[in-house]
């Protein structure tokens, strides 16, 4: 019977809710939140199951310590697996936020130093999983830490055939061309990304990046269409060759071809980037990198 109260004890704790006050020494929370806010990249109305998304604590003047977490909504007490709320991640060159060792799924801060700002990645969870809430806890000072209140708690549910709104495509009403730069920044490590992580790191790398600024009607790839010969060698071996070769056969719908270098150890979070044309006509633009 000890063994059974024990167990149970066991499990009783692994599944309360993680603290997260920062402790005796600081005065009660301070109500309301403080001009802090949890923003999530893109400000989505709802998530896309299993998309990444970037989620950063933010406010008015710099903060010491943090807590962030992600729970289901509405919440019964118990901490969530990631299959039913996501999983956050961490961003291989932040030295500033770790995962918490006593809290599941929960980051934190590494250095009791002044930060103004913290980011993660969010990956949501799998399809039917409903509604999520992201919580924070901010510490100021002794004297002001928020948690919870306002914009420290950010409700978010999931994008379904049933919720989302039919939109037409709106059509660009440029008068002129306009010129861009894009960046392609690698954030690939054993830390942001440990499942399968290959274990010979010469082996990590982004192939080449290649597409282009296009019309409407033209397509590299598209959900549920099996895909070209020279896609599938992009996806399997990173030769982009074929892809160019197609790509020029289609220039037709093209504006600008794209083309940037890959990203090789040891320089794989590094970042390359390159330039391309948009018109009114041919003002989207699809990229593919392996």
């Amino acid at each position: 019977m000890l063994c059974w109260a024990l167990l149970l004890l066991s499990v009783g704790a692994s599944l309360a809710v993680c603290p997260r006050d920062p402790g005796s020494r600081a005065a009660p929370r301070t109500p309301g939140d403080g001009g802090f806010k949890i923003s999530i990249s893109g400000d989505p109305a709802r998530y896309v199951s299993q998309s990444v998304y970037v989620v950063s604590i933010q406010g008015p003047q710099p903060f010491r310590r943090f807590t962030l977490v992600v729970d289901s909504s509405p919440s019964d007490g118990s901490e969530a697996s990631p299959q039913r709320v996501g999983s956050y991640q961490l961003f291989g060159d932040d030295p500033s936020t770790t995962f918490n060792p006593d809290c599941f799924n929960t980051v934190s801060e590494t250095r009791d130093n002044p930060k103004s700002e913290v980011q993660v990645m969010w990956t949501a969870p799998a399809t039917a999983s409903g509604c999520v809430v992201l919580r924070a806890m901010v510490f100021v000072d002794e004297y002001h830490w928020y948690a919870d209140d306002g914009q420290l708690s950010r409700t978010i549910c999931e994008l379904t055939e049933q919720t989302q709104e039919p939109t037409a495509p709106e059509e660009c009403c440029a008068c002129d061309q306009a010129k861009y730069k894009f960046i392609f920044e690698g954030l690939w490590s054993n830390v942001t990304h440990p499942k399968d992580f290959p274990f010979s790191l010469w082996l990590t790398h982004f192939s080449d990046v290649i597409g282009g600024s296009h019309s409407r009607n033209f397509t590299v790839w598209r959900e549920g269409d099996i895909a070209s010969n020279a896609l599938r060698q992009l996806a399997e071996w990173g030769s982009v060759g074929a892809m160019e070769q197609e790509l020029r056969l289609k220039s037709k719908g093209l504006k600008t071809l794209i083309k940037a270098a890959g990203l090789w150890y040891p320089n794989v979070n590094s970042n390359t980037s390159s330039s391309f044309r948009v018109d009114r006509s041919k003002h989207l633009l699809s990229l593919v990198s392996m």
